[in-house]
């Protein structure tokens, strides 16, 4: 929800494009536009691209509903970009980036197979060779998780000695959703029972989805567990103003043997700060956490709600981080 008003703030300050879509393609009309955005985007967020921006990438008018995908205005040009505030710069960058990202060069690779027979059993071996970075060079986050490496030059017919090992592994449960995982899973829900060209897929809108989690969460039919050791659910600036408290994540329930256990924090509480920096959303947590690793000590600030006084407190981030 977060993310949703810091995109409606940049669309009033006339930023980027209307924002309540889930089309990721734009109109014919639009093609001398989004050229001209694209190399706004170069100079003022310092892409330094090398290529003239292939916009009939992202132009299909068949695959515009409604209102066509979301990227900057021409309005960057003019704005004080250093005075927003850092979330509407993150999401700002993030769709100037996009723009550029999909509009590049293709990234191209060599992808190599190696077959091997050890004792009458065949083993395989997947790697890439990067040949043109291409997108990837402007990409500000690599899947580094699903990178595969390149492999040693080898020759058929080449013989090697190796080691090897038993091991015993064991199969993981599903892990529990995120707030991202969530709303990916709301956006294709049912997509194998609609036809490819349905229009309207999945439960809500990228309006509505955000909203609906947040409802679920402040009804109680679902619990939000910070990665902090604690429930609880975002409050809004308006509510945050009528309760006349700080904006941040009110607490509902400390989890026993987590981080914020042993801690003055209880619940009702409210976090408005963690590691230094303010925190008004789950998104803000996440973002904070992903620059740590474990058993790294970071501050925690929270509202008391009793005694009105903010308080900081040290703790130490356990295995899963929560």
């Amino acid at each position: 929800q977060q993310t949703l008003d810091y995109t409606q703030s940049l669309y009033e300050g006339k930023l980027v494009t209307y924002p309540r879509t889930d089309s990721q393609y734009l109109s014919d009309d639009m093609a001398q536009t989004a050229l001209d955005v694209a190399k706004l985007c170069d100079t003022y967020f310092g892409f330094g691209i090398s290529h003239t921006p292939d916009i009939s990438k992202v132009i299909n008018n068949s695959k515009v509903s409604g209102h066509h995908a979301i990227i900057p205005t021409s309005g960057i040009a003019t704005a004080d970009l250093s005075s927003l505030p850092s979330g509407e710069k993150n999401v700002l960058t993030l769709i100037a980036t996009k723009l550029i990202c999909a509009t590049a060069p293709a990234h191209k690779y060599e992808a190599v197979k190696l077959t091997g027979i050890c004792n009458g059993t065949e083993f395989t071996a997947t790697g890439r060779t990067v040949l043109e970075m291409g997108w990837k060079a402007y990409a500000k986050q690599s899947d580094k998780k699903n990178e595969e490496k390149a492999l040693p030059a080898v020759s058929e017919g080449q013989t090697f000695t190796v080691a090897a090992s038993k091991g015993e592994h064991f199969t993981s449960p599903p892990k529990p959703y995120t707030e991202d995982t969530l709303l990916s899973a709301m956006e294709r829900a049912g997509n194998e029972d609609y036809d490819e060209d349905t229009e309207k897929k999945g439960l809500g809108t990228p309006a509505t989805r955000a909203a609906t989690i947040e409802a679920l969460v402040k009804n109680g039919y679902v619990e939000n567990r910070v990665k902090v050791g604690i429930t609880g659910n975002a409050l809004s600036a308006s509510e945050a103003t009528g309760y006349g408290v700080p904006q941040g994540i009110l607490v509902k329930q400390v989890i026993e043997g987590g981080p914020c256990d042993g801690t003055g924090i209880k619940e009702n509480d409210i976090i408005i700060g963690l590691d230094g920096e303010d925190v008004k959303s789950f998104a803000d947590i996440y973002a904070i956490l992903e620059k740590h690793k474990d058993g790294d000590k970071v501050k925690l600030k929270y509202y008391q709600s009793e005694s009105g006084e903010e308080v900081e407190e040290e703790i130490t981030l356990a295995a899963d981080k929560g």
